[in-house]
């Protein structure tokens, strides 16, 4: 996944699944849209039943955040 399809990810998040405004969106820290994420995915849960298998969980924000300074630093390096 490319920085671009990666940031078009988070802003469909942002904007489809959180309703925020294109404002909001861009000017919220990833890890927070990552968590706000996860806090509807789990509101949802409770609120309608139901469950994932663990491999099928959304990923930890701070997993997230390793991977995205991993993929800044390749591209630097290049």
């Amino acid at each position: 996944m490319t920085v671009s399809e990666f940031v078009a990810d988070l802003f469909k998040v942002a904007t489809g699944w959180l309703g925020w405004p294109p404002r909001v969106a861009l000017t919220t820290p990833i890890p927070q849209i990552m968590l706000a994420q996860q806090g509807m995915i789990e509101w949802n849960r409770k609120l309608w039943g139901g469950g994932e298998p663990e491999e099928e969980r959304p990923p930890e924000p701070a997993d997230i955040a390793s991977k995205i300074k991993r993929l800044f630093r390749a591209r630097a390096k290049s």
